[in-house]
């Protein structure tokens, strides 16, 4: 389901042009205490990848893939596909979005 050979072709993503993607990049993103994450954090972490990527927004995203290291989780991803798949290649696209 490729689109142009950089995009996910989803019409409709419940994350595109959605303000809480980026609400949460700000407000709990920004202000996490990385050195101590809390039980939950990768799946969080996962969330908060999966949504800035669907909203085309894989430079915010490419900090969050670093902090999940190799920790994914099949949820969300398993949401649109294969859950390895997905996250691989978002995790590519969001490093040469963020390579200078």
């Amino acid at each position: 389901m490729e689109q142009e050979g950089h995009r996910y072709g989803l019409t409709v993503h419940p994350w595109t042009d959605n303000p809480s993607t980026r609400q949460a990049w700000e407000n709990w993103w920004a202000y996490r205490a990385p050195g101590r994450p809390h039980a939950a954090f990768h799946e969080d972490a996962n969330y908060l990848a999966h949504a800035l990527c669907f909203a085309n927004q894989h430079r915010e995203a490419a900090e969050v893939f670093d902090a999940i290291g190799p920790y994914a989780t099949d949820v969300p991803w398993s949401y649109c596909g294969d859950a390895q798949t997905l996250f691989t290649r978002h995790c590519t696209w969001a490093v040469k979005a963020s390579a200078p």
